[in-house]
């Protein structure tokens, strides 16, 4: 299992159009990506325009695959376009 936390911090006002954006991406993912076991947006409790993505994946290939999906890079520009600064991730590896 292989897992990623993004950063996204979405400028002023925009919290509501990142998270339908989100639940668009999410519904694809889903139906989508079969290597994807989990895919999660959470909402800093301090700072409510700080999200969080947590996506865990069977392997590096279903990782490799959803980062490449054409789906996600249309979405993730939607998200950016949202965010104060560019995302923030972290790859994390089950042991």
């Amino acid at each position: 299992m292989i897992s990623a936390i993004t950063s996204y911090l979405v400028a002023e006002g925009g919290e509501a159009a990142f998270e339908s954006a989100f639940a668009q991406l999410q519904q694809q993912v889903v139906a989508g990506e079969q290597g994807t076991v989990g895919f999660q947006l959470y909402c800093a409790a301090d700072d409510t325009r700080l999200y969080k993505v947590i996506a865990h994946f069977r392997d590096e290939l279903a990782m490799e695959a959803h980062n490449s999906g054409l789906f996600l890079g249309a979405m993730a520009k939607q998200l950016y376009a949202l965010c104060e600064r560019p995302p923030e991730a972290e790859v994390l590896r089950a042991i």
